[in-house]
């Protein structure tokens, strides 16, 4: 996987791009969904009405390498730095991925649910 850091830095501007590898272990996913019904042309339908997500990485470890060798001083600290000790980074970035997969995931069981009315769905 490639990256790209742009941006500044204590007034110095980055621009690093490179290659990405990562590995993250033990990563631990919990989903709690609320459903709904809904009448759509005469039938019974459900939906999610709620949906939480929480993840859990126990750890991971970075290797990433830039492009332009004058770049890998500043490549390695990040290594180091992330590596070191990953958890609260790990905690800061978790919030940036669970609403968007919440919404994708919320997307497409809406779409299933959608095609098979509710009476299908639930055993007698």
């Amino acid at each position: 996987m490639e990256h790209f850091f742009g941006g500044t830095l204590l007034s110095i501007p980055l621009g690093i791009e490179g290659k990405f590898h990562g590995s993250f272990f033990e990563d631990s996913t919990h989903m709690a969904a609320k459903f709904k019904s809904i009448k759509k042309g005469g039938q019974e339908y459900f939906t999610i009405d709620e949906l939480k997500l929480k993840d859990y990485v126990v750890n991971a470890r970075i290797e990433m390498t830039a492009k332009k060798p004058e770049n890998q001083p500043f490549t390695n600290f990040l290594n180091n730095f992330f590596n070191a000790n990953p958890r609260p980074i790990l905690d800061l970035f978790t919030h940036l991925y669970l609403e968007p997969c919440a919404d994708m995931l919320r997307f497409i069981v809406n779409r299933a649910l959608a095609m098979v009315p509710a009476d299908k769905l639930l055993l007698e």
